[in-house]
């Protein structure tokens, strides 16, 4: 299978979090692979990394990024950091060729 996704991500924010639009939970060595996991989810256009915890990082990817016009989603959340996507299809996958 060819994957042909680009991601771009914007610079991150730390205590930050994007929340409502949970996919899933993954666990991560660090920031970069929490990243990773949310390249190979095709519906993840943002990523809240947490703290470590026993050695792993908490990553919860979304659907959705904060380029929102209330920013409502985007919520204070200490030892997070918040990493969305420069995605042209903002709020959803773009559609396949």
């Amino acid at each position: 299978m060819e994957y042909e996704r680009v991601l771009i991500f914007k610079e991150p924010l730390s205590n930050k979090a994007l929340e409502g639009h949970l996919i899933r939970i993954e666990k991560g060595s660090d920031e970069g692979s929490c990243r990773l996991k949310c390249y190979l989810e095709p519906n993840c256009v943002s990523v809240n990394v947490g703290p470590l915890d026993e050695g792993t990082r908490i990553c919860e990817l979304n659907n959705d990024t904060d380029e929102s016009p209330s920013h409502l989603a985007l919520v204070e959340r200490q030892l997070y950091t918040y990493h969305a996507v420069e995605n042209a299809c903002h709020c959803k996958p773009c559609p396949g060729k």
